[in-house]
């Protein structure tokens, strides 16, 4: 008859820490168990195991695994060192996954996906899109645009949308007392007024990085 094997204390400890950090990531990030998995190339009743507690001592090479989707350091995940809790990851999407027939964005997070970290903390999805010559003059090519999924914008706001089911670009927002207006960035064209019956605003542009 084989003897149980007995939790070491330090076991515990760091096993607390780690479902701490992985829950508040798993949380911040947006994504499923099953996606953090499949883009850290483990089985998903592993990161499960170690989320509820029931895997006391992973391997080194499935926490780092762990930590690169989350783009930090294994000593972060466990817990030696603190977390930075005013940043989350979030996924660099591409312009074809703004649905400008459905006006959704669809994507599907997988081992291909890129991300980076933020220090845009809301309910709302969080995202990242690169720019191209075709969608804006103003940013150099390549520059990440940090978007907020929200029609909740102000003057002088940068939106992306979409106008009567056109491919989605970026307008500068412009409010004259109650009426609003768009201006274009890839090009001299006038300034149009905003109507929300034709037009489907995908997020707020909140950060760029050059």
């Amino acid at each position: 008859m084989t003897e149980n094997k007995k939790r070491n204390p330090d076991d515990l400890q760091l096993s607390d820490k780690l479902i701490k950090n992985i829950t508040y990531l798993v949380h911040k990030s947006g994504l499923t168990q099953l996606e953090i998995a499949s883009i850290a190339n483990i089985p998903s009743t592993t990161l499960n195991g170690i989320i509820i507690g029931t895997s006391i001592n992973p391997k080194l090479h499935t926490l780092a695994a762990i930590a690169r989707v989350f783009d930090i350091k294994v000593a972060q995940l466990i817990g030696e060192v603190p977390l930075n809790f005013s940043e989350i990851t979030i996924p660099i999407l591409h312009w074809h996954d703004l649905d400008i027939q459905k006006k959704v964005i669809q994507y599907k997070i997988d081992e291909n996906t890129n991300f980076l970290s933020s220090g845009i903390i809301s309910k709302n999805l969080v995202f990242a899109l690169q720019v191209n010559n075709k969608i804006s003059t103003i940013y150099n090519e390549n520059t990440i645009l940090i978007v907020e999924e929200t029609t909740q914008y102000n003057n002088n706001n940068f939106v992306i949308l979409s106008i009567n089911n056109s491919e989605p670009s970026i307008k500068k927002i412009i409010k004259e007392g109650a009426e609003v207006f768009l201006e274009s960035l890839t090009s001299k064209l006038p300034i149009q007024q905003y109507d929300h019956k034709n037009t489907h605003i995908f997020g707020v542009i909140r950060e760029t990085r050059f």
